[in-house]
């Protein structure tokens, strides 16, 4: 009876790690027909590096059609979304958004900006999802030029941009942005559903997003 059980664990035993490699090696022969995208967050940076995406079928050769729209993929920087803040204005995790390379952009109502948080001096490089509200000219860092601009914008909370300049948040990124001659890019974003603004620098602005792909077939790789 005993050497019945013994036989029988080492059979289950067996079974289990050559199942494993077989499906350890499927699994790689699978990320072979998946494309590498960077990383962009939606929320709050992550230690991600980048994501194995499968496509769906007519999305996976250099050019398709998109919206009725000839997409040649070598005119655009691919980003796979990595969170949940941007859900409002349709963009979910796992998403592929294609951009363009921009680094003044105009703002509508449809923009969708990448921004890389990071000065270049840092040599560090992470991206960022961002719904773009407005620029803000830095050249007057006075409490009562923020106050008037954020009464120009309607769509923002009025009591919670004040809220950020008198706690230093805002007038801090107003003066670096002064120092560096440029303006300030201020965003919009969602958190828990509640609404956050973002401040940044627009030399941070890497491009807009162009083209949206629905996606949630992906593998994100966390950062070695």
């Amino acid at each position: 009876m005993v050497v019945v059980v013994v036989l029988f664990v080492i059979l289950v035993v067996l079974f289990y790690f050559t199942t494993k490699g077989i499906v350890s090696k499927m699994r790689e022969e699978d990320k072979k027909l998946g494309v590498k995208y960077k990383l962009v967050s939606a929320g709050s940076i992550k230690k991600r590096r980048t994501a194995v995406v499968w496509l769906e079928d007519g999305y996976e050769e250099e050019s398709f059609v998109l919206d009725g729209e000839s997409i040649n993929k070598s005119e655009y920087t691919a980003f796979v979304v990595d969170g949940k803040s941007m859900r409002k204005f349709g963009i979910e995790s796992g998403d592929v958004v294609f951009v363009t390379e921009e680094k003044n952009p105009p703002i509508n109502k449809t923009s969708i900006f990448v921004l890389n948080v990071y000065p270049k001096q840092r040599g560090k490089i992470e991206y960022k999802l961002r719904k773009p509200v407005d620029f803000y000219d830095c050249q007057d860092d006075s409490a009562d030029k923020f106050d008037a601009w954020v009464a120009q914008h309607p769509e923002l909370d009025a009591d919670k941009c004040k809220q950020l300049y008198a706690e230093a948040e805002v007038k801090g990124k107003i003066a670096e942005c002064k120092h560096l001659g440029c303006r300030l890019l201020v965003s919009e974003t969602t958190r828990k559903r509640k609404v956050h603004y973002s401040f940044h620098p627009e030399n941070r602005i890497f491009g807009k997003v162009e083209y949206l792909i629905p996606n949630d077939n992906v593998e994100i790789i966390e950062k070695k």
